[in-house]
C-alpha cells in the first residue's frame, strides 16, 4: 500500500516547499510493506513460487541423488548393463521416469488449486489471468527437472550415494539461499550510491541555500527576482540530481539480478514475478503511475478540497469532496510486455537443463559401474 500525502501534491497557486512538489523520492511513501519483517529480506515469504523454489527444488534433489550411484552400490547397474541396454537409454530412462515421479503428484495439486480458484464466485479467472498461472506453472516444470538433473549430474560423479547427496545439497544451498542473497551485496560494491534519505537532505538544503538568498535580499525586486529565479531553476537541478540516483539506483538493481542469475532459482523468480505481474518492471511501472496520481491530484484539487462552511470561521478548515476526486487508475504491463520480460530467465533455465543433461550423459558413458 503506498499513501500520498497531501502536502507533497503539486500546485502553482499554493504555497509549500518546490521540493515537495517536484520530487520522485519524497510524497510517495509505502507502508504495510511485507519487508517490514526482516525475515524476509533472507526468505521469500510463503507463496506458490516459495514451495517450488524452496520445498520442490529440494525434493528433485532428494530423489535424484541416488538414482546412478545408488544403483551401483546395490549392484543392479552392473547386472542392467549385462544386458544390451544402451547406456543412454537407461540415463534417459532415469531422468524422465525420476521427473515425471515428481511431476505427476505436482500437476495434480496444481490442477486442483486452480480449479478451486476459479470456482470461487467472488475471483473472476479472465484469460489473461490464466495465461499467466499456465507460464508460472511451464517455470515450475522447468525449475524442477533443472534441480533434478543436479542431482543427477552428482550421481553419475560420485562412487558413493552419501556423497551425492552431500554435494547435491551444498550445490542446492548454493544455488537457492547464497547466490540470491550474494548477488545484491556484489553489486552494492561495484554501483556505490548515497541512501535515498541523503538525496532528499541534499535536495531541501539546495532549496534552503537558495531561500536563504532570496531573504538576505529583504523586499522589493530584488527579493522578487531571486524567488522568481528559485522557481525555474530548482526543480530542474533537483529533478537533475534524482533522475541521476535513480539511474544508478538502476545500474545497481540490473547488475544484482545479472549476478543473481548465475543460480536457476533466481532465473525460476524473475520469469514468475514477471508475467504474474510482481516484478522490477512492474514495481517501475506503478511508481510512474503513482507519481502520475500525484500530479492529477494537485491538478484537480481545488475540485475535492474546499473550505468547511458548517464551521465558525471556514477559511481554517477544509473538506474533502470525496465524490470528486480522481481515481487512481491501476495500469498494469500487459501479457506481451510481461513475457518479453520473463524470456531471458526462461532461456537460462532452458540453457541448464541442457547442459546439465549433457555433462549427466557424457559422464555416464565412461562411468564405472564395478
Amino acid at each position: 500500500s503506498v499513501m500520498v500525502p497531501g502536502f507533497s501534491m503539486p500546485g502553482n497557486d499554493r504555497g509549500g516547499r518546490i521540493f515537495n512538489q517536484v520530487s520522485k523520492l519524497a510524497g510517495v511513501q509505502p507502508e504495510g510493506s511485507k519487508y517490514s519483517n526482516p525475515i524476509f529480506t533472507l526468505f521469500q515469504p510463503p507463496d506458490f513460487v516459495y514451495v517450488i523454489n524452496i520445498v520442490l527444488s529440494l525434493l528433485a534433489i532428494l530423489f535424484a541423488f541416488d538414482c546412478i550411484s545408488g544403483e551401483k552400490e546395490s549392484q543392479t547397474l552392473k547386472l542392467m548393463l549385462t544386458n544390451s541396454i544402451p547406456r543412454d537409454v537407461i540415463l534417459i530412462g532415469k531422468w524422465i521416469g525420476g521427473t515425471l515421479s515428481l511431476l505427476i503428484p505436482f500437476m495434480l495439486s496444481f490442477a486442483i488449486g486452480v480449479l478451486l480458484v476459479a470456482i470461487r464466485p467472488n475471483i473472476g479467472m479472465t484469460g489473461d489471468a490464466f495465461s499467466r498461472v499456465m507460464l508460472i506453472f511451464i517455470f515450475a516444470l522447468l525449475y524442477i527437472s533443472v534441480f533434478f538433473l543436479i542431482g543427477l549430474v552428482f550421481s553419475t560423479f560420485s562412487a558413493r550415494s552419501s556423497t551425492a547427496l552431500i554435494l547435491s545439497l551444498f550445490a542446492w544451498v548454493f544455488f537457492v539461499l547464497i547466490i540470491p542473497n550474494l548477488a545484491p551485496v556484489i553489486s552494492r560494491q561495484f554501483v556505490q550510491l548515497k541512501t535515498s534519505d541523503a538525496i532528499v537532505q541534499e535536495s531541501e538544503r539546495m532549496e534552503s541555500e537558495m531561500m536563504h538568498e532570496a531573504w538576505k535580499d529583504g523586499k522589493g525586486d530584488n527579493a522578487a527576482k531571486t524567488i522568481q529565479k528559485m522557481k525555474e531553476e530548482l526543480p530542474g537541478k533537483i529533478q537533475e540530481l534524482e533522475d541521476r540516483w535513480l539511474r544508478g539506483l538502476d545500474n545497481q538493481v540490473k547488475l544484482a539480478m545479472n549476478i543473481a542469475r548465475v543460480s536457476p532459482s533466481s532465473a525460476y523468480i524473475f520469469a514468475s514475478s514477471a508475467v504474474s505481474g510482481t516484478g522490477v518492471a512492474d514495481y517501475a511501472k506503478v511508481k510512474d503511475e503513482i507519481l502520475r496520481y500525484r500530479q492529477l491530484l494537485g491538478d484537480s484539487r481545488k475540485k475535492f478540497v474546499v473550505d468547511d462552511t458548517s464551521k465558525p470561521i471556514p477559511m481554517l478548515y477544509i473538506k474533502v469532496l470525496k465524490e470528486n476526486m480522481p481515481l487512481y487508475e491501476d495500469r498494469r504491463l500487459g501479457l506481451t510486455e510481461s513475457v518479453n520480460g520473463a524470456i531471458v530467465d526462461f532461456a537460462i533455465l532452458a540453457v541448464y537443463l541442457i547442459v546439465l543433461f549433457m555433462i549427466a550423459f557424457l559422464k555416464f558413458l565412461n562411468y564405472d559401474v564395478k
